[in-house]
C-alpha cells in the first residue's frame, strides 16, 4: 500500500508505504474524544515506513489518566489528529484513516479494538474480530 494524507488546512502532509500491520476500529476513550464521540478508524503502519513530507506536527502525550500511554501528533494550525504512537509499540504508527487522501485504499476494518470502552450506540461491521483492549499489548 502506498498513500499520502494530511490535515484539514493542508499545513501538515505525510506519506506512508508498505504492508499495513492492521486496519481497525478503535473505541478507546481517547479516540472517542478526538472523534467527537464515535470510534476511530485506524491503519497501523511501521513507523519506519511513515514520514511527514510537509510541516511539523504538534505533539501531545496522554501519559496521565490512561492505561494506554501514547504520543499523539496533530496539526498545530487546524487541530487535525494525524496519528498516535503507543508506548507499548513505539515502532508502529496508528494513522487516522480520515486523514488519507484516498480513503478507498483503506477498504474496511478487520478488527474492533478497546471494546471495553465502547458505547451502546457504537455499531460494528458484521463478523469482525473484537478485542477488549489491544490484542498485541
Amino acid at each position: 500500500m502506498d498513500f499520502s494524507g494530511g490535515c484539514y488546512c493542508g499545513a501538515l502532509r505525510y506519506h506512508a508505504t508498505g504492508k499495513p500491520l492492521f486496519k481497525a476500529l478503535c473505541h478507546c476513550q481517547h479516540c472517542q474524544i478526538f472523534s467527537g464521540g464515535m470510534a476511530a478508524l485506524l491503519i497501523g503502519m511501521p513507523k519506519s515506513l511513515f514520514a511527514y513530507t510537509q510541516g511539523e506536527p504538534a505533539v501531545m502525550l496522554n501519559q496521565s489518566n490512561s492505561e494506554s500511554k501514547a504520543q499523539r501528533e496533530f496539526c498545530g494550525h487546524c487541530g487535525t489528529h494525524i496519528l498516535a504512537i503507543a508506548d507499548s509499540n513505539p515502532e508502529m504508527v496508528s494513522i487516522k484513516v480520515g486523514t488519507m487522501d484516498d480513503i478507498s485504499l483503506y477498504g474496511s476494518p478487520e478488527m474492533a479494538l478497546q471494546m471495553d470502552d465502547s458505547r451502546a450506540f457504537h455499531t460494528l461491521p458484521e463478523g469482525i474480530a473484537q478485542y477488549p483492549r489491544w490484542p498485541w499489548s
